[in-house]
């Protein structure tokens, strides 16, 4: 992410990531995933794929980055797959929205360049290819500017804070992050930045989280609190 770099990365202020190819092979995920498909209802929209394309998105989908600006107001996932291409994908959401949208509504996709613009009726969503197996997907404003933003460029990520925090990041983990600003964890304290990671490895969850309060009684109160979760989770996993 720091190499591919966009303008719009030296705005980001919380860089996640989830390595989806690694945790489909944890315990973890095969206890709460089926209960995570009965919750979004997603069980449908996933084997429409198989039947319908031929493709399955939890084979195609190998991980993803999230960048977003302070306050959560503008970002863009970046979403690395495997057997599939471009054609195929956008092909398929095509497909899909035919037989399961609106029936009365035209469906159509355009390619410019390395922008692909799908249009179903009179709304429109794009999404952006930053290599043959990598698609920036935008968090808010869909529109085509924005994906342009957050995908063009080099390095800018490299240059920030956050950027730099990133480099005490076990990124090799399932999961990932860091990030920087001016949160309420809970009534009273303050987190002015973070980074961490959770690995997943024989049964067991190794969480590894660093955070800066706003000051030293609120970092005895964040860590009483966390203990606090902490032990719950060991009671009731």
């Amino acid at each position: 992410l720091a190499s591919a770099g966009s303008p719009a990365l030296a705005d980001a202020k919380v860089v996640l990531a989830i390595d989806f190819a690694a945790l489909q092979k944890t315990q973890v995920f095969a206890q709460l995933w089926p209960k995570m498909l009965e919750r979004f209802d997603a069980a449908k929209v996933l084997d429409a794929m198989k039947a319908d394309c031929k493709l399955d998105p939890m084979a195609i989908v190998q991980g993803a980055v999230i960048a977003m600006a302070d306050g959560q107001r503008e970002g863009a996932a970046y979403v690395a797959i495997a057997g599939a291409d471009k054609a195929a994908l956008t092909g398929c959401l095509q497909r899909e929205m035919e037989q399961h949208g609106d029936k009365n509504a035209k469906v159509s996709v355009k390619q410019d360049g390395n922008i692909t613009q799908v249009t179903n009726g009179s709304d429109s969503m794009f999404l952006g290819w930053v290599s043959k197996d990598v698609v920036v997907v935008p968090l808010t404003n869909n529109d085509k500017a924005t994906v342009v933003k957050w995908m063009s460029g080099k390095g800018a990520l490299g240059k920030t804070s956050v950027g730099k925090t990133l480099a005490k990041v076990n990124t090799s983990a399932a999961l990932w992050g860091a990030g920087e600003g001016n949160d309420e964890f809970q009534p009273g304290v303050t987190v002015k930045g973070g980074y961490g990671s959770v690995a997943f490895a024989k049964g067991n969850v190794d969480a590894n989280v660093h955070a800066t309060a706003g000051n030293a009684a609120q970092a005895k109160t964040m860590a009483e609190s966390t203990q606090s979760q902490l032990d719950g989770a060991r009671k009731n996993p």
